[in-house]
């Protein structure tokens, strides 16, 4: 069972755990064997009857934000299979340490909805701490299409970007900031479990490969670094832009692999990122 089933199978459990309260509730009489029982329900009718309210409220609105965020258009089926061809040609079997984003820019109020959709109740406390700083009104750069193959396909990331480049976040944030095409290579590896431990990247030393990592990829907040679970030693991005020059997104590989991993024999990739960059223009267009 997936995280998003078991979720809805636990919020449906929860709502007839609560119709079943408010039914006893609404019937029981005061005397009524348990007494225990029944003097509780007589005392919280009005509580529970309200609980169960908001419950089905609450669950209406996941069912239909559910079945709008799984909703693909043609054109988001189409870019799914051109991103796992683009990846499974330049890294064939190493694709779960060379991953392929597409990056979509969306408002912040869709991105936390998306992310209610997807991160589980399970989820450690940082995911969903980065998902709630997220301002409503704001720009983000949230993952729209990623290779079924790799690792976190369906994250909830998302990167904030604005006209303002001390704003803008992340490798990706870069990108839109830059306007064109970025590479960062060889970028230190990261202590993840120390990284956990750490309040502010400002207590640490300059040296120190977490500040020199959050200062090289454009991760400004403690917070946000915590929310990733990988950690890509090598980028190359480009932008997406509709027909008209707008843009539309970002396009990136992140390679965890020690050694640079963007090489494929015979071919240039930055060139081939770019074309495809375009061909994506052109789809979302």
């Amino acid at each position: 069972m997936t995280s998003r089933n078991k979720f809805s199978f636990l919020l449906s459990s929860i709502v007839g755990i609560a119709v079943a309260l408010a039914t006893y509730a609404t019937r029981v009489k005061l005397g009524d064997e348990p007494m225990w029982l029944s003097a509780w329900a007589v005392s919280q009718r009005q509580q529970i009857v309200l609980v169960v309210l908001g419950c089905a409220v609450f669950q209406i609105v996941n069912d239909a934000w559910r079945w709008y965020a799984g909703a693909r258009h043609p054109a988001k089926e189409t870019l799914q299979k051109l991103v796992d061809e683009f990846s499974k040609t330049h890294f064939k079997e190493r694709t779960k340490k060379n991953r392929v984003t597409l990056f979509r820019a969306t408002q912040g109020w869709r991105v936390v909805l998306y992310g209610l959709s997807k991160l589980s109740v399970r989820n450690q406390g940082h995911k969903w701490r980065a998902l709630l700083s997220v301002t409503w009104n704001e720009l983000y750069l949230g993952v729209y299409v990623r290779p079924a193959s790799v690792r976190n396909s369906k994250s909830a990331s998302a990167l904030k970007v604005s006209d303002h480049s001390s704003e803008c976040e992340g490798v990706a944030g870069l990108i839109w900031e830059e306007g064109g095409t970025v590479e960062l290579l060889n970028l230190p590896p990261v202590d993840v479990a120390r990284l956990k431990s750490t309040h502010k990247i400002e207590d640490l030393e300059e040296e120190d490969p977490i500040r020199i990592y959050c200062a090289q990829t454009n991760i400004r907040r403690i917070s946000l670094a915590k929310s990733f679970d990988h950690f890509g030693r090598h980028f190359l991005g480009t932008v997406i832009r509709r027909s008209n020059g707008t843009l539309w997104g970002v396009l990136l590989i992140d390679s965890e692999e020690a050694e640079f991993g963007f090489a494929s024999e015979g071919s240039d990739l930055k060139t081939r990122l770019d074309d495809f960059a375009r061909v994506i223009g052109k789809i979302v267009a």
